[in-house]
């Protein structure tokens, strides 16, 4: 009895030793500064990263335009809700009376952060948006080729203006203002549509994935929603519009500018009714994503990046700083590890994409019978694309390809054709089984579920529309003198 007592005295000292020397966990943080955390692992690019609350899979969205942090019920077994209420007013949305909760425990790339009360919603996802008392005077940069989200300190533009220039790249310094009432983040944007323009005040919300614009705004400029693009143009006997083309609610745009030759197109923005309060509309991912960008709300500075382009013809070199222009920089992938088998790969293309192109991918190990690659429409510089080699499907769709890929130990650039990949309409990844012929592709939705390419297609086929009606107008006779 006296021998078991002591051994069970020297166990309960000896845990007493272990908990007395275990590392100290790391101190709560008041705001994010000093976040590096990859984004989550869509196909397309979401301002947003994985975290957790109190070891419950959290997805974490950045809100510049909310002084106030939201999350939703979905991350607590049971909420902690007080007595006390959140008028939430949100861009182009009716004010919310909503029960504020306490947060505790969220945990995001390695940081820990000191409760908060965050505004509660219902879903059963477990969603936070980070507004801008969590950021705190934090700026937020993403890096596009290596799919990383940082927090770092806010800076004077003087800063930004000097570490711009020293980094040699193509950039542009933008003025972000502040709507007076509620302090939402507004850049200027000019939308074009054919001979329609817009040039309004956006909000930049990082936290939505496509952008969208006030209906009223739009028809005051003259902007036409889907197929409305080719009223006044007649199509040859015996064609009609197609369905993925007619079928576009929003309002699709030939280019979407920040600055004189700086932007994006062609896209689609959604339409939106309510109220703006001196906002017209919402710059989201699918905008922004298209840059490195760094967006530092208490300096008023939204800074896009991209390598230097040097163009002759169809041909395209890069470089970044003071590194030698190559056609190889203009492709930029990078690989991660990943807990299940295969890999996954992120590609970035800093050309300009004026028939699109299919970039070939070489992965040692895996069978040479599968081909891999990525396949991008028609459009602009900083075009990316994201996918996990096999991704969730290809095993029903094709079963050895599948399983070839998990055997996989590398993933490499191959070759590039121009043109996209015939059957993978806009940005996607492809496999092809080189001895069925059978395809598979993993594509980014558009903004309202359509083809990935409609919006190029609509206005590629309103530029022929407009060289037949041309060419037909030449032809007519001219009245006799």
């Amino acid at each position: 009895m006296a021998s078991g007592g002591g051994s069970r005295l020297a166990l309960v000292v000896w845990l007493l030793g272990l908990a007395c020397h275990r590392a100290p966990a790391a101190p709560a943080q008041e705001t994010l500064l000093g976040l590096s955390a990859p984004l989550v692992r869509t196909p397309e690019v979401v301002f947003a990263v994985e975290g957790s609350i109190a070891g419950r899979p959290a997805e974490v969205r950045f809100d510049l335009s909310s002084p106030l942090a939201r999350v939703t019920t979905g991350c607590f077994e049971t909420p902690l809700i007080g007595g006390g209420r959140a008028n939430l007013q949100a861009p182009f949305t009716a004010a919310q009376l909503t029960p504020l909760t306490r947060v505790a425990g969220l945990t995001v790339g390695g940081l820990r952060l000191a409760p908060f009360e965050g505004a509660l919603l219902e879903a059963d996802s477990c969603v936070v948006w980070v507004g801008r008392d969590v950021l705190g005077d934090g700026a937020l940069q993403l890096d596009l080729s290596n799919r990383t989200l940082r927090v770092r300190p806010s800076q004077p533009k003087a800063a930004w203006l000097a570490a711009v220039a020293a980094r040699g790249l193509d950039a542009q310094v933008l003025e972000l203002t502040l709507e007076p009432k509620r302090d939402w983040p507004l850049v200027a944007v000019r939308v074009r549509q054919g001979a329609a323009q817009l040039t309004e005040p956006f909000v930049v919300a990082l936290h939505e994935r496509h952008s969208l614009l006030l209906d009223a705004a739009a028809e005051r400029a003259g902007l036409k929603r889907g197929a409305g693009l080719l009223d006044g143009l007649t199509l040859p006997a015996g064609l009609a519009v197609p369905a993925a083309l007619s079928s576009i609610p929003g309002y699709p745009y030939e280019a979407l500018e920040l600055a004189p030759q700086v932007g994006v197109g062609p896209g689609a923005l959604k339409g939106v009714a309510g109220d703006g309060h001196g906002a017209v509309g919402l710059l989201g991912a699918d905008v922004l994503g298209q840059w490195d960008v760094s967006v530092d709300v208490k300096a008023g500075v939204l800074v896009l990046e991209r390598p230097q382009v040097f163009s002759s013809g169809e041909r395209h070199r890069c470089r970044r700083g003071g590194e030698e222009a190559r056609e190889e920089a203009c492709f930029e992938l990078v690989r991660a590890p990943t807990t299940d088998a295969g890999l996954y790969a992120a590609l970035t293309l800093w050309r300009p994409l004026e028939r699109g192109v299919r970039v070939h991918l070489e992965l040692p190990g895996a069978s040479p019978r599968c081909r891999v690659g990525m396949s991008f429409s028609p459009g602009g510089r900083g075009r990316s694309a994201a996918h996990q080699f096999p991704w969730t499907g290809l095993a029903e769709q094709m079963p050895e390809c599948a399983q070839a890929l998990r055997t996989a130990s590398d993933v490499r650039l191959s070759l590039y054709e121009e043109g996209p990949l015939p059957g993978c309409l806009g940005v996607c990844g492809f496999v092809e089984d080189l001895q069925t012929g059978k395809q598979s592709c993993e594509c980014q939705p558009g903004p309202f579920g359509e083809a990935g390419d409609a919006e190029w297609r609509l206005f590629e086929l309103r530029r022929q529309l407009l060289e037949l009606q041309r060419e037909a107008q030449e032809r007519e006779p001219s009245d006799p003198p």
